[in-house]
């Protein structure tokens, strides 16, 4: 009990970009969110169809409603924190990611192209607004995980927790209609509920397409290079 307690205190001094997993005690269930992926979407779904309360001025595609949030009905919180954290064991665990180039390309486009100011985390990277494509991938290239903004580390770097792929489940974007299809039937066998159709929340169609133009070869090697980790566990093909 302590220990728990001692572990939950601790993660509300962790960056809020390091606390990974939604807890969704009452129902055995966890998504860990990958920034990039769906996320909004999927955490606007778990709200809705879990009757989350609502906080005024809040959307739940926004990560700060999952921090007010945090109590019985739900907890944000570390991997780490989440393996120790009773009645986890037999959860439900899932996730979903996006190709690298595709993911690269919406976060360059969104960030620092359509946002009229930087956030500080790419800030402290060295990014600069309106930098080109090429320009981006290179710096993100130079940078590890831990130096780098949520929205642009590995999907791997988040997802693995001591060597080991924590989710039981990981949909890709490009198959959102079959993965989450597949998600709802495991939620609905084990908690009961239907989680309905994803909701459209922040989708930039063509995002993935529209990086032909900008993908040189040399581009595409540094995010294969830098990224490779992702490639081999979830792009394979």
């Amino acid at each position: 009990m302590l220990s728990s307690l001692f572990r939950r205190t601790t993660d509300r001094l962790v960056p809020l970009s390091d606390r990974h997993v939604i807890w969704l005690p009452e129902h055995r269930l966890a998504y860990l969110r990958v920034p990039k992926a769906a996320n909004s979407s999927i955490r606007a779904a778990l709200a809705r169809r879990f009757a989350l309360p609502r906080i005024e001025g809040m959307s739940a595609a926004n990560d700060r409603y999952w921090v007010q949030l945090d109590n019985s009905h739900a907890r944000i919180m570390t991997p780490g924190t989440f393996q120790h954290t009773p009645g986890t064991r037999d959860a439900w665990i899932f996730s979903f990611v996006r190709h690298p180039v595709a993911r690269l390309y919406s976060c360059w486009n969104n960030k620092l192209i359509e946002n009229e100011e930087l956030t500080p985390g790419f800030v402290d990277m060295g990014l600069v607004r309106g930098m080109d494509f090429a320009d981006f991938v290179a710096r993100v290239a130079e940078l590890p995980d831990e130096r780098c903004d949520i929205h642009v580390r590995s999907q791997a770097s988040i997802l693995l927790h001591n060597g080991r792929l924590m989710p039981d489940f990981v949909g890709r974007v490009e198959h959102t209609d079959t993965d989450w299809e597949h998600v709802r039937y495991e939620v609905q066998m084990r908690c009961g509920r239907d989680l309905g159709e994803l909701p459209q929340k922040n989708v930039r169609g063509g995002a993935g397409e529209d990086a032909n133009g900008e993908l040189t070869p040399a581009v595409e090697a540094l995010i294969r290079h830098r990224f490779a980790q992702d490639f081999e566990l979830f792009y394979p093909e």
